[in-house]
Protein backbone atom coordinates (compact mmCIF):
# COMPACT_ATOMS: atom_id res chain seq x y z
CA UNK A 1 0.00 0.00 0.00
CA UNK A 2 2.78 2.53 1.05
CA UNK A 3 4.79 1.39 -2.22
CA UNK A 4 2.03 1.72 -4.17
CA UNK A 5 1.37 5.56 -2.91
CA UNK A 6 5.20 6.61 -3.53
CA UNK A 7 5.04 4.99 -6.76
CA UNK A 8 2.10 7.15 -7.68
CA UNK A 9 3.12 10.13 -6.12
CA UNK A 10 6.63 9.83 -7.50
CA UNK A 11 5.08 9.49 -11.11
CA UNK A 12 2.71 12.57 -10.86
CA UNK A 13 5.56 14.69 -9.71
CA UNK A 14 7.85 13.25 -12.80
CA UNK A 15 5.03 14.07 -15.20
CA UNK A 16 4.30 17.86 -13.90
CA UNK A 17 8.35 18.47 -14.15
CA UNK A 18 8.20 16.95 -17.52
CA UNK A 19 4.80 18.92 -18.60
CA UNK A 20 6.19 21.97 -17.24
CA UNK A 21 10.07 21.61 -19.05
CA UNK A 22 8.16 21.25 -22.61
CA UNK A 23 5.85 24.23 -21.59
CA UNK A 24 8.74 25.86 -21.34
CA UNK A 25 10.36 25.36 -24.41
CA UNK A 26 7.86 26.01 -26.55
CA UNK A 27 7.03 29.11 -24.39
CA UNK A 28 10.90 29.83 -25.99
CA UNK A 29 10.85 28.80 -29.22
CA UNK A 30 7.68 30.91 -29.87
CA UNK A 31 9.37 33.79 -28.03
CA UNK A 32 12.64 34.25 -28.56
CA UNK A 33 13.21 37.65 -26.04
CA UNK A 34 12.41 35.36 -23.50
CA UNK A 35 14.85 32.89 -24.09
CA UNK A 36 17.79 35.30 -24.28
CA UNK A 37 16.51 37.32 -21.30
CA UNK A 38 16.83 34.13 -19.55
CA UNK A 39 20.29 33.45 -21.37
CA UNK A 40 21.48 36.34 -20.10
CA UNK A 41 19.67 36.49 -16.78
CA UNK A 42 21.60 33.22 -15.89
CA UNK A 43 24.86 34.26 -17.33
CA UNK A 44 25.32 37.81 -17.10
CA UNK A 45 28.09 40.13 -18.90
CA UNK A 46 29.60 42.81 -17.75
CA UNK A 47 31.41 45.78 -18.35
CA UNK A 48 32.99 47.79 -15.27
CA UNK A 49 34.02 51.33 -17.03
CA UNK A 50 36.96 53.19 -14.84
CA UNK A 51 37.98 55.84 -15.64
CA UNK A 52 41.43 58.55 -14.65
CA UNK A 53 42.47 61.93 -14.82
CA UNK A 54 39.28 63.48 -14.83
CA UNK A 55 38.04 62.31 -18.03
CA UNK A 56 34.20 63.04 -18.60
CA UNK A 57 32.21 59.42 -18.42
CA UNK A 58 29.36 61.14 -20.24
CA UNK A 59 31.80 61.40 -23.32
CA UNK A 60 32.34 57.27 -23.55
CA UNK A 61 30.25 55.08 -25.93
CA UNK A 62 31.06 51.14 -26.49
CA UNK A 63 30.20 49.97 -29.65
CA UNK A 64 29.77 45.96 -29.95
CA UNK A 65 29.21 43.74 -33.16
CA UNK A 66 28.51 40.10 -33.64
CA UNK A 67 27.83 38.52 -36.66
CA UNK A 68 23.92 38.34 -35.52
CA UNK A 69 23.80 41.97 -33.64
CA UNK A 70 25.37 44.90 -33.03
CA UNK A 71 24.16 48.08 -30.73
CA UNK A 72 25.90 50.53 -28.13
CA UNK A 73 26.75 48.82 -24.89
CA UNK A 74 27.27 52.20 -22.98
CA UNK A 75 26.53 55.52 -24.39
CA UNK A 76 26.92 58.56 -22.87
CA UNK A 77 28.90 56.91 -20.18
CA UNK A 78 25.57 55.22 -18.83
CA UNK A 79 24.36 50.82 -19.55
CA UNK A 80 22.04 50.08 -22.34
CA UNK A 81 19.38 47.95 -22.53
CA UNK A 82 21.69 46.17 -25.21
CA UNK A 83 22.23 41.95 -24.56
CA UNK A 84 25.34 41.92 -26.01
CA UNK A 85 26.34 38.36 -26.04
CA UNK A 86 26.65 36.02 -28.96
CA UNK A 87 28.59 32.96 -29.84
CA UNK A 88 31.13 34.05 -32.34
CA UNK A 89 33.34 37.06 -32.99
CA UNK A 90 32.26 39.74 -30.47
CA UNK A 91 34.22 42.77 -31.22
CA UNK A 92 33.97 46.21 -29.48
CA UNK A 93 35.45 49.68 -30.05
CA UNK A 94 35.44 52.11 -27.38
CA UNK A 95 35.05 56.18 -27.83
CA UNK A 96 36.16 58.95 -26.49
CA UNK A 97 34.52 62.57 -27.43
CA UNK A 98 33.54 60.43 -30.78
CA UNK A 99 37.16 59.43 -31.28
CA UNK A 100 38.05 55.54 -31.10
CA UNK A 101 40.65 55.00 -28.43
CA UNK A 102 40.56 51.30 -28.28
CA UNK A 103 39.28 47.83 -30.43
CA UNK A 104 39.51 44.55 -29.07
CA UNK A 105 37.63 41.20 -29.83
CA UNK A 106 37.32 37.80 -28.84
CA UNK A 107 36.03 34.16 -30.02
CA UNK A 108 32.84 33.11 -27.68
CA UNK A 109 32.72 29.77 -27.98
CA UNK A 110 28.90 29.16 -26.79
CA UNK A 111 27.18 31.76 -26.22
CA UNK A 112 25.75 30.93 -23.13
CA UNK A 113 29.07 31.88 -21.24
CA UNK A 114 28.92 35.45 -19.49
CA UNK A 115 32.41 37.49 -19.71
CA UNK A 116 33.08 40.32 -17.24
CA UNK A 117 34.98 43.74 -19.08
CA UNK A 118 37.17 45.37 -16.94
CA UNK A 119 38.09 48.84 -19.16
CA UNK A 120 40.10 51.84 -17.67
CA UNK A 121 40.35 55.12 -19.61
CA UNK A 122 43.14 57.34 -18.36
CA UNK A 123 44.69 60.52 -19.90
CA UNK A 124 48.71 59.74 -21.51
CA UNK A 125 48.79 63.71 -22.06
CA UNK A 126 46.26 66.56 -22.73
CA UNK A 127 45.48 65.03 -25.68
CA UNK A 128 45.39 60.98 -25.82
CA UNK A 129 43.46 58.91 -23.68
CA UNK A 130 44.48 55.37 -23.50
CA UNK A 131 42.46 52.27 -23.16
CA UNK A 132 43.45 49.14 -20.78
CA UNK A 133 40.85 46.27 -21.29
CA UNK A 134 41.01 43.00 -18.73
CA UNK A 135 38.01 40.13 -19.83
CA UNK A 136 37.59 37.50 -17.32
CA UNK A 137 35.65 34.32 -18.57
CA UNK A 138 35.53 31.06 -20.22
CA UNK A 139 36.80 31.87 -23.30
CA UNK A 140 39.42 34.01 -22.60
CA UNK A 141 43.09 31.92 -22.87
Amino acid sequence: MLKERLFKWLTITLIIIFSVGIGSLIYCSYNTNRFYELREYLNQNSIELVTNDNLNSNEITIYWQSEVNNGEVIKNGQLTDLIYKEYGINRFSILYKKDTIKKFMYFKSNNWHGHKHIIVLSKLNDTEVEANVEIVGPDVY
